[in-house]
């Protein structure tokens, strides 16, 4: 799919809550922030599971 809009924090939490079952392609600062939030989310359990 593919949707016209602008970044902004609702939008990010809204497709955060997507998790595992998209991608942000576009824009690329949208698709780094995103993936930020998601390396950081992931490190969370990592650590706690070691």
């Amino acid at each position: 799919m593919t949707f016209l809009v602008k970044p902004n924090f609702e939008l990010e939490r809204l497709l955060l809550g997507f998790g595992e079952s998209m991608e942000v392609l576009k824009p690329e600062k949208l698709r780094n922030r995103i993936a930020e939030k998601l390396r950081n989310a992931a490190g969370l359990y990592q650590t706690r599971l070691k």
